[in-house]
């Protein structure tokens, strides 16, 4: 489901993008699978079609969890990219309306 949705994100159609990650993280949550390097990358890409959406705070609370579950201690792999997304979301955000959970 999540390489769809890359599809689907590279051609521009970013709400169906949205609708497979989406399927995609039921997927993951139902089978127990959050602390792995895939559910980080899912997350991260989530954020990515938010933050193309205009919707930073959603895109931000998304890179977060990246962040939250690429450090997990079932993942291998780091994922260093978030950083770099959170950075460019609270710069371009209102810190007002940010609010990071």
């Amino acid at each position: 489901m999540g390489n769809i949705g890359a599809v689907y994100s590279s051609k521009g159609d970013l709400d169906r993008a949205l609708r497979y990650y989406m399927d995609s993280q039921q997927g993951y949550d139902r089978l127990g699978l959050k602390n792995t390097a895939g559910y980080a990358s899912l997350m991260n890409n989530i954020g990515i079609v938010y933050t193309s959406k205009g919707d930073l705070e959603r895109a931000l609370r998304y890179f977060t969890d990246s962040r939250k579950y690429g450090t997990g201690s079932d993942c291998r792999i780091r994922q260093p990219m978030p950083y770099s997304w959170i950075t460019s979301v609270l710069s371009t955000t209102p810190t007002a309306i940010l609010t990071v959970p």
